[in-house]
């Protein structure tokens, strides 16, 4: 295998074993001992591409491999995917659980008001109609909120542990530009 990653051609001696791989040291594509890629981070389905000992890259085999089946990775994003679905339930329950307490508390207030030894005008019924409603659908929306937000906690991190956090400095050149690139997963 050939010293060198066919994305940016950054020399792979510089980057890190995983196991039975190399880890490219720029973005920290993976591949085996024969030079096959079997990692992207951030790709759940990559191109089955090999680097050759001639520096080419063969990608005649082109089928895509959904690696997230095979390795068990991706469900790190969609672990975090559906702790923000959870979690985002969560606040919208506990907005309703303190809106509605709010408009219960009003409604009381009005019924006080409006209501003198047991006799209520139509403002009084209806702020004691709304109380009633108002009283059940507030510690429901704070359930279903306690419920979310622990949920999404729980799921955000039980999700596996992504790769350690890195950073690289690499040069940067271009037509009439160049200069130094920090690139990292943090």
């Amino acid at each position: 295998m050939l010293d060198m990653c066919p994305h940016r051609h950054a020399p792979l001696s510089l980057g890190k074993l995983v196991g039975d791989s190399v880890q490219c040291g720029y973005h920290g594509i993976t591949f085996d001992c024969t030079g096959k890629c079997v990692r992207i981070p951030g790709e759940s389905r990559i191109l089955e591409v090999d680097a050759r000992d001639d520096g080419r890259i063969d990608a005649a085999a082109a089928a895509q491999v959904d690696h997230a089946a095979s390795s068990g990775r991706g469900s790190e994003n969609g672990r975090h995917a559906a702790a923000y679905v959870a979690g985002s339930i969560g606040i919208a329950g506990l907005a309703v659980g303190v809106v509605t307490g709010l408009m219960t508390m009003q409604a009381a207030n009005t019924y006080k008001d409006h209501c003198v030894s047991g006799q209520c005008d139509s403002d009084g019924l209806d702020a004691a109609s709304t109380g009633r409603t108002l009283q059940v659908v507030s510690p429901i929306g704070f359930v279903v909120g306690a419920i979310g937000i622990g949920t999404g906690a729980w799921l955000w991190f039980t999700a596996p542990s992504p790769t350690s956090a890195r950073a690289f400095v690499a040069p940067a050149v271009a037509p009439g530009t160049a200069g130094v690139s920090l690139r990292g997963a943090f």
